[in-house]
């Protein structure tokens, strides 16, 4: 039975994600179950964002209590939880509102994580890097160009570049297939020694997978680029790569997946439909 995943490919990428499903099988292996999207993200890089940070906003005594109270909420999947904790909130200790918009980004209560960011805009509650990084993920999410545009420019004018917000930047871009802003913010990271990390590169190939047109070449040289810095490509990578080579040659899918294989790298079904 052909997954159900593979019928929205292009029929090179269909042939080869087949292919490898065959050999598996035939090797005997079990297919296995696949992972929530969630945990797949997260283990691709695409959702690295920088913990709660206190250092420089200190929390009061009850503060600090809320902020557990919303960390054991949120690790253990309670959102409802979360909700009636910071429903009953009524300060403007920025750690509180990071936590509960990053439990909403882990658990897709992305819209409610939107509220919670305008919220603290209205409020005029000065914002920080790790802040700004979830704000510009959550908006990227609903595909608010718009917003994600102001709060860049907001970040840029109160905070140094970072990995993380940079990161965040490049899943935005990935989000909406902007590949020449993805490729001008890793430019700005190897100009300015910010470090670069696997799920960077496969967020900016993943750029390439969802702009419109034929982006292989795009996403060729940062394959390129990953190996130039010594990383190396995981399953999201080859994930991301097939996903731009939709309009490539089978020869080119080919030598992708034969790599891949070389390499005893499976490729991840859950992100070949992307629905981030």
């Amino acid at each position: 039975m052909i997954p159900r995943f593979v019928v929205h490919l292009p029929w090179r990428t269909m042939l080869i994600v087949l292919l490898f499903q065959f050999e598996r099988d035939l090797a005997g292996f079990s297919v296995r179950r696949q992972k929530p999207l969630r945990l797949v993200k997260k283990e691709a890089g695409l959702s690295h964002t920088k913990k709660v940070d206190i250092s420089d906003r200190p929390l009061s005594k009850d503060g600090k209590l809320l902020l557990s109270k919303i960390t054991e909420a949120g690790s253990r999947g309670d959102w409802w939880q979360v909700q009636k904790l910071f429903a009953g909130y009524a300060g403007t200790e920025l750690p509180i509102f990071h936590a509960v918009m990053q439990h909403a980004f882990n658990l897709e209560q992305i819209r409610a994580g939107a509220e919670v960011y305008r919220k603290l805009c209205a409020m005029k509650i000065p914002q920080n890097a790790p802040t700004f990084s979830i704000g510009l993920k959550i908006f990227a999410r609903l595909g608010l160009r718009d917003d994600v545009e102001d709060i860049w420019k907001k970040a840029r004018a109160t905070c140094e570049l970072d990995e993380y917000l940079a990161g965040a930047r490049i899943f935005a871009a990935a989000a909406h297939g902007d590949v020449p802003t993805a490729a001008s913010i890793l430019d700005e990271m190897n100009k300015t020694g910010v470090q670069k990390s696997v799920w960077h590169i496969n967020s900016a190939i993943r750029a390439c997978w969802e702009a419109e047109g034929k982006n292989d070449n795009a996403a060729d040289f940062l394959f390129q680029y990953l190996r130039s810095l010594g990383l190396e490509p995981d399953d999201i990578t080859y994930t991301c790569l097939i996903g731009a080579y939709s309009d490539a040659s089978l020869q080119k899918i080919q030598a992708a997946y034969q790599e891949m294989k070389i390499r005893g790298i499976m490729p991840t079904t859950a992100l070949l439909k992307p629905t981030w």
